[in-house]
């Protein structure tokens, strides 16, 4: 019995050294250091996301919440084809041209893709108000969305854009704040006023607050310009632009598609409602890339000035170390969603606290899970001029998810989507593993060593 005692307090003494040591690592890792400000302003981010939900859904119920979904994707569906995958082609040439000290060519790249953006967005917002004029969507039942799209989509994109420009020159702080707090924190704050409760209210709300940041956003961007110059060398055109940005659109639109079918589909086949709950299942799913979220805002452009200068070693072992501290940090989060999905889904009223939902939201869980262990694969293969080949990697896998969603939702209702998506994440993180292995000679998820 001794013996016994003596051997799990050993067991015991030596996981608390381990555990220490991990966080130790962790905490002086250069993730960690240059990640905090982006781990707060999603930490913040969500909490708002969280806010603005709740209030909806408390004030008016899970339809308002599925009004809202069903904009925020037609919203971000028109604004990908208004970006063009300008925002992937911004990070990566503004990373490197920041790296290089190539000011003049950083503000040429950065005025020409925001030149183009606002003439495909007014193509874009007249093909809204043609498909408003004639009701085109008003079997969806959600025509009367459509001008909303048209009034924000300009500021919307550049809002976008302007937050992956502070990112590439590794403004962490600026790129936090517009891209994960800002939005839902000021449509929050908009909410607790007592405007009339009708179900476009949040719709409202939102437009407003991307208005206002949008142009803050731009103010901020032309003030940070202003600190360096130099001589323009390298000239940018147009069709050069979009002839590297638009393998990027394709790879970027079809990971966004994935996020988008299950939310139109189960649009089309179930309520407004349904949507709703499924809309906070997928919210309450979301922490557990909490910390693969902070960690890639760094790990993007790092990626490209390693690439570039030819370090694959460094490259690996960065990727590696994200991967498994982000993995590692989340296994807590997935837990408690575990062990007390009925209790987070109440918080937003009872109609979200069913078996149905229950299901649903373990099963995204998981989904995320999956995505956090392989860590950021398509991230690797974009930032290192592989775009096409996660294109079509991703092209494959939307084709799934289509097809899945189709057969299961009328089946399985919103757990039916969950199953999808939970496949599809699964699909396109494995083959982007074997793709980094193929071109670089490592694996992007972790080995766990003693």
């Amino acid at each position: 019995m001794i013996v016994v005692d003596l051997l799990f307090n050993y067991q015991k003494r030596n996981l608390k050294e381990k555990i220490y040591k991990l966080l130790l690592i962790i905490s002086k890792s250069e993730i960690a250091k240059k990640g905090s400000w982006a781990l707060f302003f999603k930490i913040g981010g969500m909490f708002t996301i969280y806010l603005f939900h709740f209030l909806l859904a408390r004030r008016i119920g899970a339809e308002a919440n599925g009004i809202f979904s069903t904009f925020f994707t037609i919203l971000s569906i028109f604004a990908v084809f208004s970006i063009l995958g300008m925002d992937t082609f911004l990070l990566k040439k503004i990373a490197q041209f920041n790296s290089q000290k190539k000011w003049a060519e950083l503000k040429s790249i950065y005025k020409k893709a925001l030149s183009l953006i606002l003439i495909i967005s007014i193509f874009l917002i007249a093909i809204l108000q043609f498909l408003y004029s004639f009701d085109h969507l008003e079997s969806y039942h959600q025509n009367e969305l459509l001008p909303y799209v048209a009034l924000v989509l300009i500021p919307f994109s550049v809002l976008h854009i302007n937050a992956e420009s502070f990112r590439a020159i590794k403004n962490i702080k600026l790129f936090s704040f517009f891209k994960n707090f800002s939005i839902f924190g000021v449509a929050a704050f908009l909410l607790l006023f007592p405007f009339n409760n009708t179900p476009t209210i949040a719709v409202k709300t939102f437009v407003l607050s991307v208005f206002v940041l949008a142009i803050v956003s731009y103010v901020l961007w032309k003030k940070q310009l202003k600190i360096n110059d130099s001589v323009l060398v390298e000239e940018f055109d147009n069709k050069s632009i979009i002839k590297e940005s638009f393998p990027m659109f394709l790879s970027g639109s079809l990971f966004l598609l994935m996020s988008w079918v299950d939310i139109l589909m189960l649009g089309h086949f179930n309520s407004q409602s349904d949507v709703g709950i499924y809309t906070i299942a997928l919210k309450l799913a979301a922490p557990c890339t909490l910390f693969l979220f902070a960690a890639n805002t760094i790990l993007g452009p790092k990626i490209s000035e390693l690439y570039h200068r030819n370090k694959t070693e460094r490259l690996s072992k960065i990727v590696q170390d994200t991967t498994k501290y982000s993995f590692l940090l989340s296994v807590p989060i997935f837990a408690i969603i575990l062990i007390f999905p009925d209790f987070l889904l109440s918080l937003f009223g009872a109609e979200f606290n069913n078996k149905l939902a229950t299901e649903t939201l373990v099963i995204l869980s998981a989904g995320q899970m999956v995505n956090v262990f392989f860590g950021a694969v398509i991230y690797i293969l974009d930032m290192t001029g592989k775009q096409i080949k996660s294109r079509n990697i991703l092209l494959f896998t939307a084709i799934i998810n289509i097809l899945l969603n189709w057969y299961l939702i009328p089946i399985y209702g919103i757990k039916g989507a969950a199953m999808a998506t939970a496949f599809s994440i699964f699909c396109w993180t494995v083959l982007g593993a074997i793709a980094v292995k193929k071109y670089f000679g490592f694996y992007a998820f972790p080995y766990f060593k003693n």
